[in-house]
C-alpha cells in the first residue's frame, strides 16, 4: 500500500515534469513568449528540485532509523505530521521495529541481571576476564573469599590481594589445582579451576574457586562417623550371637540353677560344650583382631591368607547364628566341593557370618517355614575357588540390585547398609571379587571367588 502511494505521487510529478518540458520545448525560440519560458524553466527547476526532495525522504528517514539502530538510541521519534500520507505507514513500521528493539534491550537487561543474582547466589566464586584482562564478570561469593570489592579491573585486584594474583598468573589457561593462601589473617584452601572460552570472536578466561577447608574437616567427621557405624555392625554381628551361644553352654551346664557335675553330662554334651566354647573364643579372638587393625589402620587390615578347612569354617559360621536360625525356622545346607581355600579366616569369616545374617532376614512372613532353606557350599571354577551362600528368601527388586553394594545403603529400615560393602572390600583385599544374583520372590545368591591356590585335597 505504502508502495502503490508512493509510486502514484512520483508519477504525478514525473507527468507534470514533463508536461512542463513539452510546454516549454513548443514555445521554445518564440521572442514574443520570452518571458513564459522563462517561467516554465524557473517551474522546471523547481518541479525538479521537488522531485529529488521527495525521493530522497524516505533515504533521509531510513537512515535516521539505521543510526538509531546504531547508536541504540531508543528515543528516536519519527513523528507522522511530519510526513506525507504515503509515509505513514513505513513511519509506523519504524516505530514498531524501534519498540521491539527497545523491548529486546529491556528483556536482555532483565535477564542479565536475572542470572547475575543466579551466580550471586552460588556458593562458588567465579571471575570472567576478557582478552584485555578486563574483569567482565565478579560475583558477590568472590568478592567474599578474597575479601575485596567487586573491582573492574585485574590489575586492580592485584592491589588488593597480590598472592591470588600471582598465584593464578602462574596457573596454565587451563588448569585444576588446590590453592592454600592467607587472606587478612585466614587460611584458606581453595580449589581453583581455570578455563577459556571464545564467544563472539573474543577469548574469555573463567576463574571459578571455592574454599574446601570446611569441607574438608566435615568430610573428616564423616569419615569417622562411617568408621564408628562399621565398627558398632561388626561388633554387633559377631557379639550377639557370642552371647546367644554363651546363653546355650550355660543351659547345658547348669540344671535347676546349679552346675551339672561331670557324671551328668553326657559325652554328646561335653562334646557339643567343647565346640561351643572353641568357636566363641575363636569368634572372640577374631573380634579382638579386627577391631584392634581397625583402631590402628582406621581401614580394613590387609588379609593374612593361611589354608582354611571349609568345612569347618561352614560349621563355626552356622553355629554362631544357629539360635537365629532356630527362631525362624531356618534349615540349612552344606556342600563341599573345595575342602580347603586359602584366605585370612577372620577376615573370611566376618564375610560369611554378614552373609549368612543377611539371608536370615531374607525371609519374611509370606515364605513357607517349611521350605526356608540356607545354603553353603564350596567348589571351584577355572582359576578361582569359590563358596556360595544361597537363600530361597524374598530375594531384592531390580532397582535395588545396583544398589545394595553402596556404603550406607539398606533395604532393611534397621539397617547400617555397611555390611555388603565391607564384604565386597574384603573379597578385593583378597585379589578375588563378591558377586551377587537375585530375583525378587525367588531367593538371593552370593558368590564368593577367591584365587585359587592348589588347595584342594
Amino acid at each position: 500500500m505504502v508502495f502503490n502511494r508512493f509510486a502514484l505521487l512520483l508519477l504525478l510529478r514525473i507527468i507534470a515534469l514533463l508536461v512542463v518540458i513539452a510546454g516549454l520545448a513548443f514555445i521554445f525560440g518564440r521572442e514574443e513568449l520570452f518571458f513564459t519560458q522563462a517561467l516554465l524553466g524557473v517551474v522546471i527547476i523547481g518541479l525538479s528540485y521537488e522531485l529529488l526532495w521527495f525521493v530522497n525522504r524516505t533515504n533521509r528517514h531510513l537512515n535516521r532509523f539505521l543510526m538509531a539502530v546504531i547508536d541504540q538510541d531508543m528515543t528516536a521519534k519519527f513523528s507522522e505530521k511530519d510526513l506525507s500520507r504515503s509515509f505513514n505507514q513505513l513511519n509506523q513500521g519504524f516505530i514498531r521495529v524501534i519498540n521491539e528493539i527497545k523491548t529486546a534491550k529491556l528483556e536482555r537487561e532483565a535477564q542479565y541481571q536475572y542470572l547475575k543474582n543466579i551466580i550471586d547466589h552460588i556458593d562458588l566464586g567465579i571471575i570472567s576476564l576478557n582478552d584485555q584482562d578486563e574483569i567482565e564478570l565478579i560475583n558477590a561469593k568472590a568478592a567474599e573469599l578474597l575479601s575485596i570489592p567487586e573491582v573492574r579491573s585485574w590489575q586492580l585486584l592485584k592491589n588488593q590481594n597480590t598472592v591470588f594474583f600471582d598465584a593464578i598468573q602462574e596457573f596454565d589457561q587451563v588448569s585444576n589445582k588446590l590453592l592454600e593462601i592467607n587472606i587478612d589473617g585466614a587460611f584458606k584452601q581453595l580449589s581453583v579451576t581455570t578455563s577459556k572460552l571464545q564467544l563472539l570472536g573474543k577469548m574469555y578466561r573463567i576463574i571459578t574457586f571455592k574454599d574446601i577447608k570446611t569441607e574438608i574437616a566435615q568430610k573428616e567427621i564423616e569419615a569417622w562417623h562411617k568408621l564408628i557405624r562399621i565398627l558398632t555392625h561388626e561388633i554387633m554381628n559377631s557379639v550377639t550371637p557370642i552371647a546367644s551361644m554363651t546363653e546355650t553352654v550355660q543351659m547345658m551346664l547348669k540344671e535347676e540353677g546349679k552346675v551339672k557335675s561331670n557324671s551328668a553330662l553326657s559325652n554328646e554334651e561335653l562334646e557339643d560344650v567343647s565346640f561351643s566354647v572353641d568357636t566363641i573364643n575363636n569368634r572372640a579372638e577374631g573380634l579382638l583382631h579386627f577391631v584392634s587393625d581397625y583402631r590402628k589402620l582406621t581401614k580394613i587390615p590387609s588379609p593374612v591368607p593361611e589354608s582354611i578347612d571349609v568345612e569347618l569354617l561352614f560349621k563355626q559360621v552356622l553355629q554362631l547364628e544357629q539360635k537365629a536360625m532356630e527362631a525362624n525356622d531356618i534349615n540349612s545346607e552344606v556342600i563341599i566341593g573345595q575342602p580347603r581355600i586359602k584366605a585370612d579366616p577372620v577376615l573370611i569369616s566376618q564375610v560369611l557370618i554378614n552373609l549368612v545374617k543377611n539371608a536370615i532376614e531374607a525371609f519374611d512372613e509370606s515364605s513357607a517355614s517349611d521350605t526356608r532353606k540356607i545354603l553353603l557350599m564350596s567348589e571351584q571354577e577355572e582359576e578361582y575357588d569359590v563358596i556360595i551362600v544361597k537363600d530361597n528368601g524374598c530375594g531384592i527388586s531390580e532397582d535395588k540390585m545396583e544398589k545394595v553394594f553402596i556404603p550406607f545403603f539398606s533395604t532393611k529400615e534397621e539397617g547400617s547398609g555397611i555390611g555388603l560393602s565391607l564384604s565386597r572390600q574384603i573379597l578385593n583385599l583378597h585379589g578375588g571379587y563378591l558377586e551377587m544374583q537375585s530375583e525378587e520372590g525367588k531367593g538371593t545368591e552370593f558368590k564368593l571367588l577367591l584365587p585359587g591356590n592348589g588347595l584342594s585335597i
